[in-house]
């Protein structure tokens, strides 16, 4: 009864969201959206930049796009010069809800303690640290009028949520009643998994349009932590995510990252291509960034590439072209 009460009181607040009045999801699908943009990443992968500079523009045109495909956009475009375009496709990024940093929790091991740390985002486009500072104050405002905050509100909550996920995580690696810390941390992501599926199957509005928080780390990891339960309703979460693909909140690569997680901590082989090992560790943390990695093995890989385009991805060997990952053993193109 002890731990019921605080499960309780923990996930009341979050409970009571559900009473507020729905709001009818978007409905815009976002099919044309990822047909142009795999041909773009296909197009680069073949080193024909100017041909896929000109297809992330057609998908720039039919959708509200993805900061992460601004970002590679912009990267082919400074390779061609292309001055004009890079400067507006900056503007963009920040338009499309882009942050110049992002929260992460962090814990201090020697401290036995977490706190949240702001890192900043410029690791894919240093080189445009200076245009983007000067920019980005006029254009984040103009961004932040579009939100709707109440929207925003409940969304957030998941921040604070992936936070004592975090926490929870630790304490269940750390303590002496190790039965009782992953009972409680099953307990926190299922009722995670619950909640994000409860405020989606009651109409809540919780697409990535005119909110703040689905380009934030912290709620992504939220949505990835749930899943790492995997068994407990498994297929009806899965279904719940592919949807936010659909619907353009989550990307066929954040959705295929989740999945392949999931497959692995169920002891399977990865579906879709997203998990890699180092192709030589030496087991020094600090060189694993810069190690070559070789995309994991992979169920069925004769029909990786129909799963991937099945969820809007492009074939396994332009991921693996784009990134630099060495391809599994098997596959074929």
């Amino acid at each position: 009864m002890k731990n019921q009460a605080k499960y309780t009181l923990v996930f009341l607040p979050f409970l009571l969201l559900l009473l507020a009045p729905a709001v009818v999801a978007q409905n815009t699908t976002y099919t044309d959206y990822y047909t142009a943009i795999n041909k773009a990443q296909q197009l680069a992968a073949e080193q024909q930049n100017k041909r896929a500079t000109q297809a992330y523009n057609s998908a720039f045109e039919t959708a509200f796009p993805f900061p992460d495909d601004i970002i590679d956009a912009i990267k082919l475009n400074g390779k061609l010069n292309n001055k004009a375009e890079v400067e507006q496709l900056l503007k963009l990024l920040v338009l499309s809800g882009y942050k110049k940093d992002n929260e992460i929790a962090v814990y201090l091991e020697e401290d036995q303690q977490y706190f949240k740390h702001r890192r900043d985002t410029y690791l894919a486009i240093p080189e445009y640290q200076d245009e983007l500072d000067t920019i980005y104050p006029l254009h984040r405002q103009a961004y932040l009028k579009n939100v709707d905050f109440a929207k925003d509100q409940y969304l957030s909550m998941f921040k604070s949520h992936e936070f004592l996920i975090t926490y929870t995580r630790k304490y269940a690696n750390a303590t002496a009643n190790q039965s009782q810390g992953e009972y409680l941390q099953n307990t926190l992501w299922s009722s995670t998994k619950d909640l994000f599926l409860n405020l989606y199957h009651a109409g809540q509005d919780i697409s990535r349009q005119q909110t703040d928080t689905w380009n934030d780390d912290l709620f992504l990891n939220c949505l990835i932590h749930s899943a790492q339960t995997p068994t407990y309703k498994k297929e009806e979460y899965q279904t719940f995510l592919f949807d936010m693909v659909k619907l353009g909140n989550l990307s066929p690569y954040q959705y295929a990252t989740i999945i392949d997680d999931v497959e692995r901590r169920l002891g399977n082989p990865q579906r879709y291509g997203t998990i890699t090992d180092p192709v030589a560790f030496d087991g020094n943390i600090e060189k694993y960034r810069n190690t070559p990695k070789q995309i994991s093995s992979i169920q069925d890989i004769k029909k990786v590439d129909e799963r991937r385009k099945a969820i809007f991805l492009p074939p396994l060997w332009v991921s693996a072209k784009k990134f630099g990952f060495k391809l599994p053993e098997g596959y074929t193109f």
